[in-house]
């Protein structure tokens, strides 16, 4: 560190402080008075931890510039580095001499710390929104972590920059509203790294599990209640007509049965739904899909296979085999068709439900476009990360 910087620090600690009043309490200046004093016996880490407390309860400039100021003696870079940044994207007003000692300061501080770039990925059905990360050195641990910051996430994730000492870390992220937290160990040498924290839900889609079984039975019963009005129709038509074949009502049969087959589907994927947890939720995602495609493709040939074996059937002709021109072997034809595709659109809900609320965690944008303003100016702020 310069002569002249730790001189600049020396007259800001021997500057008055604003008249106004500080909104600290009546203790902030004997609490003032001792950072001082270890300041001015070289306890600069305790000196520096004072005046941070002192410029997070009034937002005193000078409180923020003896704070960055200590961190650097005391070697604690990052922290120097994290409070400025604090500091300028709350906003507090700085007037423009002690702004630019301070970038003075933490420019230099940037020039001897290495970046790390944090991603953090959520995965799963219920995922947080919110991230707590600290950064704590050897022997830190909860609230005396060194570096702590409040991340929002969106469905894909955050990423977040970190200017760091070369070194041990501990990186901790405890994920809102969930219990528990992530740790892990990184070793910061000279060059920039990249770490990924992915958090995986631990709760199946039970809401999501529960419409698609609520589904299941409403179509059950749908499809049961058709599959009756059609049965009922053949037979008063079979009664009133000898001459009926029984073919008339096979499209009602059969839209019965695919509802009712349709809603095996759902509860088969609503079951899965309710016992699965990421990421073994895209593996039955996946495979309801393979399924039910499977299914509704042979079903669709079934029923145009029946359909054109109806348009052609006459009862007049006489058969060369029993199902060459059977009506029991069109109907059943029917039957099963309607059955495959009904069993296989229920399978294809589930499965593209279930991808869709498990979508495996995406990598955070590794570039940005950011506008920047100064006083009169104007610019755009681009990074890529390779």
């Amino acid at each position: 560190m310069s002569l002249t910087h730790i001189a600049a620090l020396t007259l800001l600690l021997a500057a008055p402080d604003s008249a106004a009043p500080d909104v600290c309490g009546p203790l902030v200046a004997g609490s003032r008075d001792r950072a001082r004093a270890r300041y001015d016996a070289g306890e600069y880490l305790d000196a520096a931890r004072a005046f941070e407390s002192l410029w997070r309860c009034g937002h005193q400039p000078r409180d923020l510039l003896n704070a960055v100021q200590g961190y650097q003696l005391a070697e604690r870079l990052a922290e120097s580095i994290a409070l400025w940044d604090d500091a300028v994207a709350a906003g507090v007003p700085i007037d423009d001499a002690l702004r630019d000692k301070g970038q003075a300061l933490v420019d230099a501080a940037r020039s001897h710390t290495t970046a790390l770039r944090l991603e953090l990925a959520v995965e799963g059905a219920v995922v947080p929104r919110v991230a707590e990360v600290s950064v704590c050195r050897p022997g830190e641990a909860g609230a005396s972590c060194s570096i702590r910051r409040s991340v929002a996430l969106a469905r894909r994730g955050a990423a977040l920059q970190l200017e760091l000492d070369p070194g041990p870390w501990r990186l901790r992220v405890h994920w809102a509203g969930h219990a528990g937290e992530t740790a892990r160990d990184v070793v910061v040498g000279g060059e920039a790294r990249s770490e990924r924290i992915t958090w995986r839900s631990g709760q199946p889609p039970r809401r999501l599990a529960a419409g698609l079984l609520g589904a299941a039975g409403v179509l059950g019963a749908a499809g049961l209640g058709v599959s009756a009005v059609g049965w009922q129709y053949d037979v008063t038509r079979t009664a009133a007509d000898d001459t009926a074949t029984g073919i008339e009502g096979l499209a009602m049969r059969t839209a019965g049965a695919a509802v009712g087959a349709a809603s095996l589907g759902l509860a088969v994927s609503g079951a899965s739904l309710a016992l699965t947890t990421s990421p073994r939720l895209r593996r039955f995602g996946v495979a309801g899909l393979a399924m039910g495609a499977a299914f509704a493709g042979a079903g669709l040939g079934l029923l145009i296979h029946a359909a054109d074996r109806q348009h052609a059937f006459d009862p007049d002709l006489v058969p060369d085999s029993y199902c060459a021109q059977s009506y029991q072997c069109i109907a059943g034809e029917h039957l099963i068709g309607g059955v495959a595709l009904g069993l296989g659109g229920g399978l294809l809900v589930g499965g593209i439900a279930g991808l869709v609320v498990d979508r495996p965690a995406r990598r955070a944008p590794r570039h940005a476009l950011v506008p920047a303003f100064g006083r009169g100016t104007a610019s755009l702020h681009l990074r890529l990360d390779f």
